[in-house]
């Protein structure tokens, strides 16, 4: 395809059915900025420190809830998009009500964005921030849910090398699901299109953290779901179509095609307990509700 199509298969917001591209923004940017302030004034938070750099940090939701199961309660870690250059953990705590009022706990990551971080940091970073969460913040199951971008991210923690952030065996099995929504898995798409002016990826990057060029095996033997809109950029439905029987080769991997909604209101909707994609990971976690 040529650059102006490949730029438009890149940009979610030309392909929503509600919303011109830069309403769609706001309005997707608003809510979870507005969301996530209701959960910080609703639940109790902590700001936890996973690495050394400043940027290394995570915001933990719980209540009492969470406490009474003594831990062994589900948590989940949120990580999130913008296209590797734009949102932050303070628009990450947007699902903390459906999550916390069914028991579980949310812990929200910030990494370093482009274009100050890199994919190699960004990887590493969410690397370190889901190793911190299985030694020190839950002794209890973990599932990785991440959107866009953090679609991609959860992704790449199937093939990170555990063993090297202190994880044995036993503690990488408390990874126990992955839900990517609307990811992209072909960085050398993303490397090729307007986006790359800010993420500055490298072949090397391309090949290593694209799960659908990567020679590196799968570490991690979770069940994944790969959600997808049905207003989605064709290449980002491909991704996840491509994707698909890659993940089946090795582990059980669901194709989660979600109607009536766009790139944006998709992940928007976890913030409602009734929602498919929030009773899709209720099911996940083996949760009633």
């Amino acid at each position: 395809m040529d650059q102006e199509e490949l730029d438009r298969q890149m940009s979610p917001s030309l392909w929503s059915h509600r919303f011109d591209a830069e309403e769609v923004i706001d309005a997707h940017c608003r809510v979870l900025r507005q969301e996530t302030k209701k959960s910080a004034e609703m639940w109790e938070t902590e700001l936890v420190q996973y690495g050394a750099d400043a940027t290394e940090v995570m915001t933990v939701y719980s209540n009492d809830a969470f406490k009474e199961h003594n831990g062994s309660a589900p948590t989940v870690v949120y990580i999130h998009g913008g296209m590797w250059q734009f949102l932050s953990m303070a628009d990450s705590g947007f699902a903390a009500g459906p999550l916390l009022e069914a028991g579980c706990k949310l812990v929200a990551v910030e990494y370093t964005i482009a274009p100050a971080g890199t994919m190699t940091q960004m990887v590493a970073q969410c690397a370190k921030a889901v190793a911190h969460t299985v030694t020190h913040v839950t002794t209890g199951p973990i599932y990785l849910v991440g959107h866009s971008a953090g679609g991609h991210l959860v992704a790449a923690m199937l093939y990170i090398n555990w063993s090297e952030l202190g994880l044995d065996d036993t503690a990488q099995d408390r990874i126990k699901g992955i839900l990517s929504v609307s990811g992209l898995f072909d960085l050398k798409q993303v490397q090729a299109c307007y986006a790359n002016e800010a993420l500055q990826l490298t072949d090397a990057e391309t090949d290593k953290y694209s799960p659908l060029l990567t020679k590196d095996s799968l570490t991690l033997k979770c069940p994944v779901t790969l959600a997808i809109a049905q207003h989605e950029p064709d290449e980002f439905r491909n991704s996840s179509v491509r994707l698909l029987p890659i993940l089946r080769n090795s582990v059980p991997t669901t194709l989660l095609d979600v109607a009536a909604v766009d790139h944006f209101d998709l992940i928007e909707e976890l913030r409602s307990p009734t929602h498919v994609l929030t009773r899709h990971l209720f099911h996940m976690m083996n949760i009633s509700k």
